[in-house]
């Protein structure tokens, strides 16, 4: 398997293919009034700038071998922590594209994808933090503080899957004004009830769609 490039702090912060960060303050905006705003630039989901976060999932032909190119390993799934839970989940909208709290499972890689092959979705990640992977634990889910200056938003284009490592913090799947939308998710079966740990951040995060070329 292929080396993984080493997650860079800068990286969010570096690149304008990935996220500038800006402070502003807007009053006019249909926010919490208490809250600053953060304004991110998404970019369009790959195998390579997904690393850090997690493995991207895409279409290959029936009957081809495992592929480090298309495919995901899971982890989580065996042992004493519960059994794989595949279902799929309808989530109510409008989801604008902003947050201001972001999750992270410490006890298995969660996988997402549209159910729809036509429509794409956003997600806001950040590395796990998370201090000894074997035992995570406890009321922070055994992770340090994510820092919001290095978390950045990718879209994930229609076909595609993402598997998330053990510790991704993330927000989504957001998508804007449609009423509903589906996806399949594959987590283990009390996932949301004893590893959903989240952190309330201090900006109202918000981005822009990706215009594709």
């Amino acid at each position: 398997m292929p080396r993984r490039r080493p997650f860079s702090p800068e990286a969010c912060a570096s690149s304008s293919a990935n996220t500038l960060v800006k402070l502003v303050t807007l009053a006019t905006q249909a926010t919490p009034s208490h809250l600053p705003l953060l304004l991110k630039q998404a970019t369009t989901a790959t195998r390579e700038n997904f690393a850090p976060y997690g493995d991207l999932v895409s279409v290959a032909p029936d009957g081809e071998h495992w592929s480090t190119d298309t495919d995901a390993a899971l982890a989580g799934f065996a042992g004493s922590r519960g059994f794989p839970r595949l279902y799929l989940m309808q989530l109510h909208g409008p989801r604008p594209l902003q947050y201001d709290r972001i999750t992270h499972h410490a006890n298995v890689t969660q996988c997402l994808g549209a159910a729809s092959a036509t429509e794409d979705f956003y997600l806001a990640v950040h590395a796990p933090t998370l201090r000894d992977a074997d035992t995570a634990g406890g009321a922070d889910g055994g992770a340090a503080p994510p820092d919001p200056a290095q978390i950045c938003v990718f879209r994930v284009a229609p076909h595609t899957f993402v598997k998330l490592h053990k510790g991704t913090w993330h927000a989504g799947p957001l998508w804007g004004d449609d009423p509903t939308r589906v996806f399949f998710n594959l987590e283990l079966h009390d996932t949301n009830e004893v590893d959903h740990h989240s952190v309330t951040l201090d900006s109202l995060h918000t981005f822009e769609r990706v215009v594709e070329s």
